[in-house]
């Protein structure tokens, strides 16, 4: 059995870890944040007036999700991401204004 000071020494030590912790700042639910988001308006095709096809990326911890980025003529992005093992795009596409 531990002694009176080695009980004394685990109280102490976890008396300081107590004491070090410190409270981590808020960032924000994920997924909130000043990114506005559009629904698709059907699931199968890309409105015409997104405009061009700009970029395609792929990030390996995704998986089979794909971002598609697409530019209007008034130079507001969009962004849709494709599922390639369902084919099927997400529902809501994020749209960043130019100004």
């Amino acid at each position: 059995m531990l002694g009176r000071i080695g009980i004394c020494l685990v109280g102490a030590t976890l008396v300081i870890f107590a004491m070090s912790c410190t409270k981590l700042p808020n960032t924000g639910a994920p997924g909130k944040g000043d990114i506005a988001v559009e629904p698709l308006a059907e699931k199968d095709s890309i409105p015409s007036n997104w405009g061009n096809l700009i970029s395609v990326n792929n990030v390996p911890e995704w998986g089979p999700l794909f971002q598609l980025w697409f530019q209007d003529e008034k130079g507001t992005v969009r962004m849709v991401a494709l599922n390639v093992q369902t084919n099927q795009f997400l529902p809501n596409a994020r749209l960043i204004p130019r100004r």
